[in-house]
């Protein structure tokens, strides 16, 4: 019972970093992308 459980979170945690990595990856584009159109 309790592994199973232990077994979700870590399924739901993977999945919530996997998500947080790609929406940092996305606002450090965004920044760059901001950035180099300032600066031309």
């Amino acid at each position: 019972f309790s592994i199973s459980i232990r077994k979700g979170f870590e399924n739901l945690n993977n999945r919530l970093t996997h998500e947080l990595q790609l929406r940092m990856v996305d606002y450090h584009i965004g920044l760059l992308r901001a950035m180099t159109i300032e600066s031309t």
